[in-house]
């Protein structure tokens, strides 16, 4: 588990969920420098548009406060003033600015948002810490297990580290892919160089990442830099790459653990699409073939229905010919030359297919470019799961 011995951990039970922790801060040390990116649904909730305020206002963030059981969303000016007031009641218990703070809210949609349960939740937090599965478990909704990641590694004799956590099983799909994720570093990194560092993890990670299509009206991710290291980093430093390196792998384990907790999920699925004309035509196919309900409920049924997945590819809007197309479910040469390959067993397919994690792979063969797109089936439980979210 993490070390860091300056990042504190609450969490607490403030009455948005029945008897469970529902409530969860991160408080960091003084001249931390935090950074973030957002959904860019338009349709946003109240602590998106105040973590947005608060970031362009000051970097020195100290304490991230995460509720889950309420989205805070579509609440109007009464949820956006109990989002406010929620900061004002932590900033006030740590002792910094109240944009110092950073909310976060996960949960069902025009649900109207009690501030008692912040006061409430806030008075109990401080000062008793916990460790960091307690707020990982705070903050979950329809997850079934807490996602935590955390890696360490050497500079110049001092120990570099990366932790994190995220929490997110269905609305999931990118441009901010319901997920949120917070990771935090003990290198001390400027503001600009840190948002660049975030930029490139999220784009290898919750990007590439779809349970079912749904952009979530809360999504958020933040990266700190506490500083408490003597190792300062910037994009030109020696050790930069393996910072960034490292950094990345947090986030694609914590992106990967959100497709592996989908919400009714049987499969994880990679789709890997190469040889593109550019990165977007690759994500383009990957995603038609990741998002097709047909392809999904085909996953969970373990049957290897080609035609599915040919077809997502074909309608995914990308210029190929499709003669020059191959298809593979993992090592299993499927399709070519616009039919099924002459290695094509369908004993083999559905062998492969039976597997829990398996990979459908794409050679649209117009260049040489490539992405990878994380994904599930789409079974009867996530239909019973969002049938029965509000009951």
């Amino acid at each position: 588990m993490t070390n860091f011995s300056q990042v504190k951990y609450y969490a607490t039970c403030a009455g948005f969920k029945t008897d469970t922790e529902d409530l969860g801060c991160i408080v960091f040390p003084e001249n931390s420098v935090t950074v973030g990116v957002f959904t860019q649904n338009l349709f946003i909730a109240a602590p998106v548009s105040v973590c947005k305020k608060h970031l362009s206002s000051s970097s020195a963030i100290r304490g991230l406060l995460i509720n889950s059981g309420n989205a805070n969303c579509g609440n109007g000016e009464e949820g956006m003033e109990v989002c406010r007031q929620s900061c004002v009641l932590l900033s006030d218990k740590i002792g910094c600015s109240t944009n110092a703070i950073l909310p976060f809210s996960t949960g069902v949609i025009n649900e109207p948002i009690s501030l008692k349960c912040f006061q409430n939740g806030i008075q109990k937090l401080i000062p008793t810490s916990v460790n960091l599965e307690r707020v990982a478990k705070a903050i979950m909704t329809t997850d079934t297990r807490p996602k935590i990641v955390n890696k360490q590694f050497e500079i110049d004799g001092q120990i570099i580290e990366i932790s994190g956590i995220a929490k997110g099983a269905g609305m999931i799909q990118p441009n901010m892919a319901t997920m949120l994720a917070f990771v935090w570093t003990n290198a001390n990194i400027d503001k600009e160089n840190l948002q660049l560092a975030l930029n490139q993890a999220v784009d290898q990670s919750f990007n590439c990442i779809t349970v079912d299509g749904d952009t979530s009206t809360n999504d958020s991710c933040t990266l700190t830099a506490t500083g408490s290291s003597d190792i300062s980093l910037t994009h030109t430093s020696s050790h930069w790459e393996e910072w960034q390196s490292t950094l990345n792998q947090v986030f694609i384990e914590l992106a990967q653990a959100i497709v592996l907790d989908g919400e009714g999920a049987t499969k994880f699925v990679t789709v890997e699409v190469i040889d593109g004309h550019c990165i977007e035509d690759c994500r383009k196919v990957g995603f038609t073939i990741a998002n097709s309900p047909l392809v999904k409920t085909a996953l969970f049924a373990e049957d290897p229905n080609l035609g599915r997945i040919a077809a997502a590819v074909g309608r995914a809007g990308v210029v190929m010919d499709f003669d020059k197309v191959k298809i593979w479910l993992d090592e299993l040469l499927v399709m070519e030359n616009g039919q099924l390959s002459a290695d094509y067993s369908e004993p083999k397919a559905q062998k492969i297919m039976q597997k829990k994690a398996f990979s459908i792979k794409v050679s649209l063969s117009t260049g040489d470019n490539t992405c990878k797109v994380w994904t599930t089936d789409l079974s009867d439980e996530y239909v019973r799961i969002n049938s029965d979210y509000r009951s």
